[in-house]
C-alpha cells in the first residue's frame, strides 16, 4: 500500500540509445543504477522507494509468455503492434516522500517524450497535472492524508493483534512525506 506511479512505454525501435541517455539523466537526478543492458535499465531513485525497471521486449515476445505476467496483462488493454518494443511496470514512491515522487514523475515525463506511445498513471495525479507550487502542496496533502489513513489502519491492526506482534513503517522511522 502506498503512493505509486504505473507506467508503460512503447518504442518503434530498439531502446538501446534512449536507455543510455536515460541512465545519464537518472544519475543527474541522484538515482542509483542497479542494472543496465542494451534493452534494460533498472534505477533506484531512493533507498525508501521501489525501483524503476525499464526492460524492453518486443510486444510479440511478451504476448507469447505463458501464465500471468504484468507486462502481458498491461498489453491486453492496449493497441500494440507485434514489432513494437514495450516496457511497463510501477514504482512505489510513498515512503520516500514527495520530493522523490516528483523526481520519479518528472523522469518518467522526460522518458515518455522519447517514446511513440505511453500510458502513465500517477495515483496522486501529480504526473497528469504537472509541476506547480499548487501541485506540490496538493501532493503533500495527498501524502499526509494517505499516511493518516495508513496510521489508522495500523493502529487497528495493532489493537487487534497486540502492539508487540505488529511492526509498522512508522515504528521504523519511515519518512513522513515532508
Amino acid at each position: 500500500m502506498g503512493l505509486t506511479i504505473h507506467y508503460g512505454f512503447f518504442r518503434e525501435r530498439m531502446p538501446e540509445e534512449i536507455l543510455k541517455e536515460a541512465e545519464e539523466k537518472a544519475k543527474l537526478l541522484g538515482f542509483e543504477v542497479l542494472g543496465r543492458s542494451w534493452n534494460k535499465l533498472i534505477l533506484l531513485p531512493d533507498e525508501d522507494c521501489e525501483s524503476i525497471e525499464l526492460h524492453f521486449h518486443k510486444v510479440k515476445t511478451i504476448k507469447a509468455r505463458e501464465g500471468w505476467d504484468l507486462e502481458k496483462a498491461q498489453l491486453e488493454r492496449k493497441e500494440a503492434e507485434d514489432d513494437e518494443w514495450y516496457a511497463g511496470g510501477f514504482c512505489k514512491t510513498h515512503y520516500a516522500g514527495y520530493q522523490v515522487h516528483i523526481k520519479v514523475a518528472e523522469f518518467l515525463r522526460w522518458f515518455a517524450g522519447h517514446c511513440s506511445k505511453t500510458d502513465i498513471h500517477d495515483e496522486s495525479d501529480y504526473y497528469e497535472r504537472g509541476y506547480s507550487e499548487k501541485e506540490v502542496e496538493r501532493l503533500k496533502e495527498y501524502l499526509d492524508g494517505y499516511n493518516k489513513m495508513l496510521g489508522n489502519i495500523g493502529a487497528q491492526i495493532k489493537q487487534a493483534f497486540g502492539s508487540e506482534n505488529v511492526l509498522l513503517g512508522s515504528d521504523m522511522g519511515a519518512k513522513n512525506g515532508n
